[in-house]
């Protein structure tokens, strides 16, 4: 069972990181250091070729958090990925017990 659920993701975003709560994602599976999701449609941010689906991987370490994203074009099954994404961020101290630096 994950200690996070797909409410709480969605939660996160859009309390701590504004901007990716106003895209509208939704969390569409979540599993042990990896999950689905969805960006809706928008005219504003469609790639040629059709929507993205992202299927992400997630390791969280004491000091870093990694993440890694494969986006795919809805509809476009067998076709291969569009865009690979990695990302780390540095976890600042004291984050994991609330306290503030």
């Amino acid at each position: 069972m994950p200690r996070i659920d797909k409410a709480d993701i969605e939660e996160l975003a859009e309390s701590s990181m504004p901007w990716v709560g106003m895209l509208g994602f939704t969390v569409e599976s979540l599993g042990r250091g990896a999950c689905r999701v969805r960006l809706p449609q928008n005219d504003e941010f469609l790639r040629p070729g059709g929507a993205m689906i992202a299927e992400c991987l997630l390791k969280l370490g004491k000091r870093l958090a990694y993440g890694e994203a494969t986006l795919f074009a809805e509809g476009d099954e067998g076709g291969g990925p569009v865009a690979h994404v990695t990302a780390t961020y540095s976890i600042p101290p004291g984050a994991a017990s609330g306290e503030q630096p």
